[in-house]
């Protein structure tokens, strides 16, 4: 306990005599804190937010887009007779519909020509994502609706809300609008479907953008004959799904088809984007690794630096030190524990930063980023922080430390 007290004592002293390079000390200290913690924390709320993301992804779902033919389409057919598959084919219009003067966006309608029953898989609401939607109003596209190229559309409870308010679209009308055609059309709503986390995105978007040049996307789904006199000439996505294989072998064997056409068809599983996930979470910690090393090293070597200085400061008092019974091992200890005790008070005033920082950013993520994000900082993340970094304040203060010990009485007592 008494030794306890000198180091605290000393530490004191060093703190009085030396405050500009002791401030040095613990700002690199809190810069070494706050980057590693923050990155960690950012890397974490990222991983989550994907994860979310795709765990809406049904795990027995294939979602392929790209330059799909009926070549390929065939083929999906011929290997998997069994397989249910909904087609797509993009149409996306010419020009938004505006809003209004008093409104602060414009409407932007993506159209999409689809195959009859489409609602019974996942809709790829996402460039590489898919969700499943729920007839909360009417019906979805029948094989009738794609056999007779009627004008009906199925649209979500959000692009409802736009256009009809609170009433019930069914049986009315609404504007639709192809690349195909020279004029907007009307197509007769026959189906709504609940809102998907893409269009809560978007609501959010709506209730937080004040810029007048803002787009709203919607959906509009019609039968995808209407786009083409051949009903699988412009098909750009292909949700599948095949209930009685394994999905592991649908998967390879899927893999195998696409090959041949050198990356012009894109595979979207849960497997292979959970699997990105992975591997982006794995680039970012590398990268998060290397940042950290090169600012711990930095910051250390400025530790290094103050301490060497403290020792040239007091080698009277280490003289004394030695002359009355101190041990090396005491001496080495006292610098190393002064080091420690830096280093700490560096930790906490950083950790104390990125917590209010996130904090922040969690309360207001929607008006920054636009989603819902958590950045949480997990008792883990706070006790590697505080071990690496004390860990850095002992191995640059050894060499330090080393040197105090090392000095011979006569000439720290001599030494002026």
């Amino acid at each position: 306990m008494n030794k306890f007290i000198l180091y605290i004592n000393n530490c004191l002293m060093m703190v009085l005599s030396n405050r500009l390079r002791l401030k040095l000390s613990i700002m690199g200290v809190i810069v070494a804190t706050v980057i590693l913690l923050a990155g960690m924390v950012s890397i974490n709320a990222f991983v989550s937010k994907q994860y979310e993301k795709y765990q809406r992804f049904d795990k027995d779902v294939a979602v392929l887009t790209g330059s799909i033919n009926g070549n390929f389409i065939d083929s999906l057919k011929s290997t998997f007779p069994e397989a249910v598959m909904a087609l797509y084919s993009d149409q996306g219009s010419l020009e938004p519909y505006s809003g209004g003067d008093s409104s602060p966006y414009s409407i932007l309608p993506m159209v999409h020509g689809v195959s009859s029953s489409f609602l019974s898989l996942p809709l790829p609401f996402d460039t590489d994502c898919a969700y499943t939607a729920t007839i909360v109003s009417g019906r979805d596209i029948s094989q009738s609706d794609i056999v007779n190229k009627r004008k009906v559309v199925v649209i979500s409870e959000f692009t409802s809300r736009i256009f009809f308010g609170e009433d019930n679209p069914v049986g009315k009308t609404i504007p639709v609008k192809l690349l195909s055609s020279d004029s907007v059309e009307e197509y007769k709503v026959i189906g709504v479907y609940g809102n998907t986390p893409a269009e809560r995105e978007a609501i959010i978007n709506m209730m937080t953008n004040n810029d007048p040049g803002f787009n709203v996307k919607v959906d509009f789904y019609v039968p995808y004959t209407l786009f083409s006199s051949s009903q699988e000439k412009n098909i750009s996505t292909v949700v599948f799904y095949s209930p009685q294989n394994r999905f592991s072998v649908v998967e390879k064997a899927i893999d195998i088809l696409i090959k041949p056409y050198n990356g012009n068809i894109v595979l979207y599983t849960y497997n292979n984007r959970i699997q990105l996930v992975e591997n982006a979470q794995q680039s970012m910690n590398i990268a998060l690794a290397f940042i950290a090393i090169f600012i711990i090293v930095v910051s250390g070597l400025n530790m290094l630096n103050c301490l060497f200085f403290s020792i040239k400061e007091r080698i009277g008092e280490i003289g004394i030190r030695k002359a009355i019974g101190a041990t090396k091992i005491s001496i080495m200890v006292q610098f190393i524990f002064e080091s420690m005790l830096i280093t700490m008070v560096g930790v906490i005033i950083g950790i104390g930063i990125v917590t209010f920082l996130f904090i922040v950013l969690s309360a207001f993520s929607i008006e920054i980023f636009r989603a819902q994000i958590v950045f949480a900082i997990s008792k883990e993340m706070i006790l590697s922080t505080i071990i690496v970094l004390l860990l850095q304040g002992v191995l640059f203060s050894i060499i330090p430390a080393r040197y105090a010990a090392n000095i011979k009485i006569v000439n720290a007592l001599r030494f002026d």
